[in-house]
């Protein structure tokens, strides 16, 4: 459970700040719905802890994700069979609708998480990625089997501050002027 992987990292001086501290779910539910803790307003959600995926697609096939080269990628899409076929896919969607995917990159409001992860999957200097994909899709797209994870040094005493607002709309007031 999550909590009991923050309780162990904690004792190390360390956390996977965008999972939950209480949450009793799996690590790998987490990162299979997208999950964000408490502190991912400041630390960031689940998937920038996420570092590379082990997933069995539909075919029974295991993909291995995480950052390749360019030229990585060209030999991947030269591959016979499912893996070949998911690289050749991703990479014409990517060109087909390049338009929208950098509208998708510029939009800061937008979750990321499963399908729209395909804005993040394309890096400098044409490396690739397709861990993006799978976190948040909920197992739509494979089954996460394994994982690597990044923790983070955390302070001990994180001071959290709560507020009450008689409107939604004065809270958001609020949230913007903090942002400044």
């Amino acid at each position: 459970p999550v909590k009991q992987l923050q309780t162990a990292l904690r004792l190390h001086g360390t956390a996977i700040a965008g999972l939950s501290f209480t949450d009793d779910g799996t690590v790998g539910g987490a990162v299979a719905v997208g999950s964000s803790g408490e502190l991912s307003g400041k630390f960031g959600s689940v998937k920038k802890y996420v570092a590379q995926l082990e997933v069995v697609l539909d075919t029974g096939v295991i993909l291995q994700t995480g950052r390749i080269s360019k030229r990585e990628l060209e030999k991947l899409k030269g591959m016979s069979g499912r893996e070949g076929d998911i690289y050749r896919g991703i990479d014409g969607v990517l060109e087909e609708y390049s338009e929208v995917i950098s509208a998708m990159k510029n939009d800061s409001a937008l979750d990321r998480s499963g399908y729209p992860g395909i804005a993040e999957v394309q890096g400098k200097g044409g490396s690739f990625d397709l861990t993006p994909l799978f976190i948040g899709a909920q197992g739509t797209l494979g089954v996460i089997v394994e994982m690597i994870m990044k923790a983070e040094f955390m302070p001990k005493n994180i001071p959290r501050v709560a507020a009450l607002f008689p409107t939604s709309e004065q809270a958001l007031d609020a949230i913007d002027e903090l942002v400044k």
